[in-house]
C-alpha cells in the first residue's frame, strides 16, 4: 500500500476498476479519497456524482455535479445530470435553469431537451412541457419512451387526439 499512499490516480482509476454499471460503496469511497487528494479533478466529480446517483445518493450526487460546476462550468452533459439530480430531489423549478444552461452549451442536445420537458411537466406546465418534448423527438425520434411522455403530458393538457397520436407513435 505504500506506493498508492497519497496518489490520487490511482485511487481514482481503483474507483474505475470497481465501479461496475451499477456504482459500488467501495468506488464512491475510492473517488473521495483521490478527490481529498486532488479537490480540482472536475471529471473525478461528475464520476463520483454518477456513482452516487446510481446507488440512490442523490443529494450527495448533487453537490457533487454542483462541484464539477464550479471548477469546469462550460459543460452540458453535467448541467444536465444536475438537473437530474433536482428534479429527482423534487426541485423542477431549479433543474430548469440547469437544463436551460445545457442546451445553451449544446441546442441539439436531445435528451436535456427531453428532461427540461419533463421537469416543466413537474411544475404543471403542461404547454412548456409539450413545446420541449415534441423538441426533443424532433432531435431524436425513435425514443419511443420520449413519445409516451410526450402522449401523458397532452393526455393532462385535455388534448386527446395529440395524445393518443403519440402513443400509437410510443407502441
Amino acid at each position: 500500500m505504500s506506493v498508492t499512499k497519497g496518489n490520487f490516480r490511482a485511487y481514482a482509476g481503483m474507483a474505475e476498476v470497481v465501479a461496475g454499471p451499477h456504482g459500488s460503496p467501495l468506488a464512491i469511497s475510492y473517488y473521495k479519497t483521490a478527490l481529498r487528494l486532488a479537490p480540482d479533478m472536475a471529471e473525478w466529480h461528475v464520476n463520483l456524482g454518477v456513482l452516487q446517483s446510481r446507488v440512490g445518493q442523490t443529494a450527495d450526487a448533487a453537490a457533487s455535479f454542483e462541484r464539477a460546476l464550479r471548477l469546469r462550468s462550460q459543460d452540458p452533459e453535467t448541467e444536465n445530470n444536475l438537473g437530474t439530480m433536482l428534479v429527482r430531489l423534487e426541485r423542477p423549478a431549479e433543474a430548469i435553469a440547469h437544463y436551460e444552461r445545457a442546451l445553451a452549451l449544446r441546442p441539439d442536445y436531445a435528451f436535456a431537451r427531453r428532461n427540461l420537458g419533463l421537469a416543466y411537466a413537474a411544475t404543471g406546465d403542461q404547454d412548456a412541457a409539450a413545446r420541449e418534448l415534441t423538441e426533443a423527438i424532433r432531435l431524436s425520434p425513435n425514443e419511443g419512451q420520449w413519445h409516451y411522455e410526450l402522449a401523458v403530458t397532452l393526455l393532462r393538457d385535455n388534448r386527446r387526439s395529440d395524445g393518443i397520436a403519440h402513443l400509437r407513435e410510443a407502441v
